[in-house]
């Protein structure tokens, strides 16, 4: 270690050294030595796999930002869906039943289509994120499978965004019945 890399400021930002050891040992390939791109045919192997993988991982990127676009989308909607309940709840008239009946449905609706776009993106996410576990196998580092996944996370009580994600649609959901409920007893 370098004078650099001395001292407590380094420890802090990268965690001590039995920690840093901990990582090394789940992060490099045993199975993929560096002696093993010594010929011209392994090496044209490597860089391909190489290749799809990081391929691979923009994919499975691209589809946590199309997630990510998804959820803004609902979340604009049944904001403007409590809006507009809230508008008619403190307006002096009151709103046809048939109305406030129908805008909850298809709050309910739009509701489910959210949940199960989670659903959908928790599966698809699980399967990209295999592959790029069973493609690292083939490198020399398994960054993500091992050492993110398997070392860094586990001790820290990680919670995957999509399991906090597939609250929110069923939370939305409960605001409109009672929203729903509280103008067509009113």
């Amino acid at each position: 270690m370098t004078a650099v890399h001395s001292g407590t400021a380094h420890e802090a930002h990268c965690g001590s050294s039995a920690a840093r050891s901990d990582i090394a040992a789940v992060l490099w390939n045993s199975s993929v030595p560096p002696e093993g791109f010594a010929d011209d045919c392994t090496h044209r192997y490597r860089a391909s796999v190489l290749e799809q993988y990081k391929v691979y991982v923009e994919s499975a990127d691209r589809a946590s930002a199309r997630r990510s676009t998804a959820n803004t989308f609902f979340l604009t909607m049944n904001g403007v869906l409590l809006t507009v309940f809230g508008a008619v709840a403190t307006s002096q008239t009151h709103a046809p039943v048939s109305s406030v009946v129908c805008v909850a449905i298809a709050a309910l609706c739009q509701c489910l289509v959210w949940w199960m776009y989670v659903a959908s993106f928790r599966k698809l996410a699980s399967g990209k994120w295999a592959v790029v576990a069973e493609l690292e196998l083939r490198l020399p580092a398994l960054a993500f499978s091992s050492a993110e996944w398997g070392t860094a996370l586990p001790g820290r009580r990680y919670m995957p965004l999509t399991t906090m994600e597939q609250w929110v649609p069923a939370v939305f959901a409960a605001l409109h019945v009672a929203t729903a409920c509280t103008l067509l007893i009113r």
